[in-house]
């Protein structure tokens, strides 16, 4: 059965290679992950888990980055551990770093509190990285920042209000390469309320 057009599929978040698709292949890329992890990534072999290890880092310091926008206690700092499993794993499954940086986005979202609004937040991730602001690719931190601030427009207009709370956070994450946090929630809210019935 298809899901409807209102129906959001939320990504795939891999806790272990126990919930992969390809147990073998994860457990193998993890073995290795591992063994090159005590090396300190030394070696030409190491080259790849490396370079993961690298990129998983850095979506996490983005992560944190983004807590600026957090007004909960539950925030990416608390869950690094979390979202770097949720990053790392889909890696070792062979997904791409856009692919990996929205499951890992949902775990974040999924350990804040987000519940089902999470799934719906997917799409407003997934918009972000592929636009830009005046010529200029948006920040993955401020995507992230999206993320949350759709949970709170969610929050603040009722659990329904996705169709108001996409562009509202659109909005939000137009403003912020060249504003700061509240100003920008204050043009999120601008326009929740103007498109709110």
């Amino acid at each position: 059965m298809a899901a409807s057009p209102r129906e959001v599929k939320a990504p795939e978040r891999l806790e272990s290679c126990e919930d992969a698709p390809d147990e073998k292949r994860c457990a193998k890329e993890e073995a290795k992950y591992e063994r090159c992890a005590t090396s300190g990534f030394a070696g030409s072999r190491c080259r790849d888990s490396k370079a993961l290890h690298r990129d998983q880092q850095a979506f996490v310091a983005d992560c944190r980055r983004a807590d600026v926008a957090q007004p909960l206690p539950n925030t990416c700092a608390k869950a690094a551990e979390t979202v770097a499993d949720a990053y790392r794993y889909c890696r070792f499954v062979g997904r791409s770093v856009l692919w990996c940086d929205r499951s890992a986005m949902y775990a974040a979202c999924i350990y804040r509190g987000g519940g089902r609004i999470c799934a719906g937040a997917a799409p407003v991730y997934r918009a972000c990285q592929t636009r830009s602001v005046n010529g200029a690719k948006i920040a993955r931190r401020f995507c992230i920042e999206g993320d949350i601030q759709y949970q709170n427009c969610r929050h603040a207009y009722s659990v329904g209000s996705a169709d108001l709370c996409r562009p509202a956070t659109a909005v939000y994450i137009d403003c912020r390469p060249g504003a700061g946090v509240h100003v920008c929630e204050k043009a999120r809210d601008d326009y929740a309320k103007a498109h709110y019935r």
